[in-house]
């Protein structure tokens, strides 16, 4: 129960909280996400992408659900490169998957 209300919190804070403030292009003006190499992408479960799965990967290690250990997991995992990895990690790949394309 407790897994689920802090699930569902942190969904509410990622529909009311503003997408990452995108930046423009110097010759369009046409908003974009950085990119990042492959290596370098939180795709904790492999397939290719980033999207909601890694995402609730990401949240099952917060919540010691279920513990990832791979370095080079946790390194990717910390998105906001703060040395840590935490909810705020957890947010910005819920961010990133809803991202307008």
């Amino acid at each position: 129960m407790k897994t689920t209300a802090l699930f569902i919190a942190i969904l509410f804070i990622v529909i009311l909280m503003p997408l990452s403030t995108p930046v423009l292009a110097e010759q369009n003006d046409e908003p974009y996400m950085p990119t990042l190499p492959p290596s370098d992408l939180p795709d904790l479960n492999d397939d290719g992408e980033v999207n909601i799965i890694d995402a609730v990967i990401l949240m099952q290690h917060v919540l010691g659900i279920r513990i990832i250990t791979c370095e080079d997991k946790l390194q990717r995992a910390d998105v906001n490169n703060d040395g840590e990895v935490n909810v705020r990690d957890v947010v910005e790949i819920f961010r990133w998957s809803i991202r307008p394309l």
